[in-house]
């Protein structure tokens, strides 16, 4: 599997986790921009052997068509540009033999309004209430998700609808 703009590695660590737990063979990859943040998500999973991480360009992964079973993109497609979303969406399935998945927050009025008070509340750090505003007043909303999928030229995908402002682009082969 593939894990585009990974950032810290979270998702690629808990999916080898779980992999392992039900005896499931995962070789993964995590590719980030950031140096530095490919650098700590290697350090984070120094015991997972079966993860890998580089440096790479989310809107030209260095990987070939059809190279993953499954490839991710989660929480950054809101960083981009509409362009640049269908364009990452488009390498994304590119790059995927079918299964795909682009999770990310969704814009909401009520959560960007109210977000303050609950970091404020729950002592968040000034970085992560800062990063969580702007996350939620740059998102996008389902239906330019749905879009964004259109044009870049996919055909058997859904939206799903998560609580706390979450959303999912789910495509699978065959439209299944």
């Amino acid at each position: 599997m593939l894990d585009i703009a990974c950032g810290a590695g979270d998702i690629l660590r808990s999916i080898a986790g779980l992999a392992r737990r039900t005896r499931r063979p995962l070789f993964g990859i995590g590719v980030d921009a950031n140096p530095l943040v490919t650098a700590y998500a290697r350090a984070a999973a120094e015991d997972f052997g079966e993860l890998a991480w580089m440096r790479g360009d989310a809107l030209s992964p260095p990987f070939g068509s059809r190279s993953f079973d499954l490839v991710i993109c989660s929480a950054f497609i809101h960083h981009l540009t509409p362009d640049q979303a269908v364009t990452c969406i488009r390498q994304v399935a590119r790059v995927s033999r079918g299964w795909l998945i682009v999770s990310d927050v969704v814009r909401s009025h009520p959560a960007y309004l109210s977000y303050p008070l609950l970091a404020w509340s729950l002592d968040f750090a000034p970085i992560t209430r800062h990063d969580g505003a702007v996350s939620l007043r740059r998102a996008y909303t389902p239906d330019e998700l749905a879009e964004f999928a259109a044009a870049a030229g996919l055909s058997n995908w859904r939206i799903h609808r998560h609580r706390f402002c979450r959303m999912s682009l789910v495509c699978a082969p065959g439209g299944d």
